[in-house]
Order: C-alpha cells, then structure tokens, then sequence
C-alpha cells in the first residue's frame, strides 16, 4: 500500500496543526490534528486491498475463464490474432471483473511493444469498477514491422474510497504474437 499525494499532504497537515496546536497551547488545533491523524490511521486500515497476488503465468495458461486475479480484480486478455501480416490490425479485448462487494477505483494500462502503436481505442484507462461488476476495454494497434512481439503485463492500480491510498502491481499476464513480412 502505497501513499498518494493527498494523503502525504493531510498527514504533512496534522502533524503541523498538532505542533503548531502545542507550541502556542491551542487545544482546538491539537484536536483537529488527532482527528486528520485519525482519520488517516482508519482509511488506511480500511483499504482492504494490501494482500495483492498475481501470477507468473503465460497467456496460454490462462485462457481458462478464470484470467489473472490481483485480490478482487481478474483480468483476462485476448487478441485477434497470433499470426498477422506487416501493416496490419491486432484487435486487443482486456476483460476486467470486480469479485468484491464494494466498488473500486482501478487505473490499468496495458503494456503494448513500442514500435506498435495504438491506432483505436486506448490501453490506459482510469474508471470506477462497481461491485460484482464486469468491464471491457478493446483497441486496435497497428504492427508496422515483422518479428516476435509480446503485448503485457498490464498495469493495475487500485485506490481506496477517499483517494488517499492506492496499492499497483504488474500483472504478468502477456499475449505473444508473430508479424510475418509482407
């Protein structure tokens, strides 16, 4: 689990009302900052999401509906092809599914190799992802040059409610595809 500015900056904040709150003996600030402090204490506990898994297997192993688990989020990657010609389109589906009860605010980015590019859609994404809730991302990249490619792992972040923790991981979840000359 991880810090995000916002919290850094409350926490920065009550720790400088409690000292500001002693120094001139204001009870009404040492207050103020034992509640930002508590408050902080409580949402980082309640940010169920510290116990991240992934799993280090290929993209064939995982073509089993269950996809690639990070705590309550699976994800689950296909392509259009394997096999494709210089020049042309890989149509890319990114399946997200929130197991939990309880809506999370997920960022994924989808690794794609550098020399593609993304030509429809987009592989980042930043949305809330309800519960028992599922979502679909799907682009298109271009494949400009011949060779062995592999697209992954992709990138998960999930935050908590109140934006004040976040927890990422790199999924190892990867695609290998052939572009063949033209």
């Amino acid at each position: 689990m991880a810090w995000s500015r916002k919290s850094a900056m409350f926490a920065s904040l009550a720790i400088a009302l409690y000292l500001l709150g002693l120094v001139l003996r204001n009870q009404q600030l040492v207050t103020v900052a034992v509640v930002l402090l508590s408050f902080l204490t409580w949402a980082a506990f309640m940010s169920n999401h510290a116990d991240v898994s992934s799993s280090g297997r290929r993209a064939e192993e995982e073509r089993k509906n269950d996809g690639v688990q990070l705590n309550s989020i699976v994800a689950l990657r296909k392509i259009s092809s394997s096999r494709i010609f210089e020049d042309g389109e890989i149509e890319v589906t990114l399946r997200l599914q929130n197991k939990s009860n309880l809506p999370k605010i997920v960022e994924v980015r989808d690794r794609v190799p550098e020399v593609m590019r993304v030509k429809k859609g987009a592989n980042y994404v930043l949305m809330e992802l309800g519960p028992q809730r599922e979502t679909t991302i799907r682009y298109t990249i271009e494949t400009p040059l011949r060779g062995f490619y592999t697209i992954g792992p992709v990138c998960i972040r999930i935050q908590d409610a109140f934006g004040l923790f976040h927890n990422e991981r790199e999924v190892n979840l990867y695609d290998d595809f052939l572009v063949f000359p033209k």
